[in-house]
């Protein structure tokens, strides 16, 4: 059993290489099956495996630097008593059997295990709305639930390449290089310029504020300037003039209504509050109107305005906010 575990580190990149012969695949599934924390480290290091292969950002990364770093800051040698291989050893053994196999494999292990060392950075928001400066000085509002992974250097990448997933608002600082926004279906195209990117599922809308954008998905292209915005839904992208509502921004206090009914002004503040979970609207006049503006107010001083405004109770409990007669 010890030299199978000497062995298996060399089996498991055969098997990731597809360079693995029948009796191989024997004794590796032998191992593999010997217990589930076999198991458990297998499909760990396929997943990675798996992944690593799917970043393109990865292509440019400089390897052998990425290897040094992850050989001096983050491998060591694991405990003798343990029966899974050691990660330095492995490392050296499939260099032997495949150099590209192996920076790439590190390079997976490096940045999906430890952010912060390898050459993405990535960011994932819950409940809170995070604002990103790039290296390169250009600024990304994150919203809630979202998340976006990019180069470190992407102030000297030959492309500056950011996948989104979810909503956020770009302030691209100029320069000669593309700035380009990966959103699943559809990639935005800028060079400097304020654009706000929402995605969601197969759906997308891009909003420019400043500037020129190109959106190209499904072998269609728009391009939008100030006050234009690109809708993608059933794979069908079109364009479009920005309406009121989508100026207004969603991360700012800023809020304008014209013409908005009770139930419209409270949904704006649900998306504006991140503290309200749930509106809830009891009343059925809904044929009140109202045209205003709310500039940094707080919720509750909003609240007894648009009391006063609709002549409703409207009460917020910490997590829903009920409007009734």
């Amino acid at each position: 059993m010890e030299n199978s575990n000497k062995n298996i580190d060399t089996l498991i990149v055969a098997y990731l290489t597809n360079d693995i012969s029948e009796d191989q695949l024997l004794e590796l599934n032998s191992w593999i099956d010997s217990s589930a924390q076999n198991r458990d480290e297998f499909q760990r290091l396929k997943q990675v495996w798996d992944r690593s292969k799917t970043i393109k950002v990865f292509d440019d990364i400089d390897v052998q630097a990425d290897w040094k770093s992850v050989n001096e800051k983050l491998f060591t040698p694991m405990p003798r008593t343990r029966t899974l291989f050691s990660m330095n050893r492995t490392f050296r053994k499939v260099a032997a059997v495949s150099i590209p196999a192996l920076l790439v494999l590190g390079s997976g292990l490096l940045y999906w295990n430890v952010p912060g060392f390898g050459r993405l950075t990535s960011y994932h928001t819950n409940d809170t709305i995070q604002t990103i400066t790039l290296s390169d000085n250009s600024t990304v509002i994150l919203n809630t639930n979202s998340s976006i992974v990019y180069p470190k250097n992407i102030d000297s990448a030959t492309e500056r390449t950011i996948k989104l997933k979810g909503e956020a608002y770009f302030e691209v600082v100029h320069n000669n290089t593309p700035f380009i926004v990966d959103a699943g279906e559809a990639e935005v195209r800028v060079l400097g310029t304020k654009f706000n990117v929402n995605q969601l599922d197969s759906d997308l809308h891009v909003s420019v504020f400043s500037g020129k954008v190109s959106v190209e998905a499904f072998d269609q292209r728009v391009e939008l300037t100030k006050n234009e915005k690109a809708k993608l839904s059933d794979g069908v992208l079109v364009e479009e003039d920005m309406s009121l509502s989508d100026m207004e921004l969603w991360y700012s206090k800023d809020l304008k209504f014209r013409q908005a009914n009770i139930k419209e002004i409270c949904t704006k503040l649900k998306e504006s509050f991140q503290e309200i979970k749930k509106v809830n609207i009891v009343t059925k006049d809904l044929n009140t109107r109202l045209t205003t503006n709310f500039t940094d107010q707080s919720l509750n001083e909003i609240i007894e305005e648009l009391q006063i405004h609709f002549d409703k109770k409207i009460v917020f409990d910490g997590s829903v906010l009920t409007i009734s007669d």
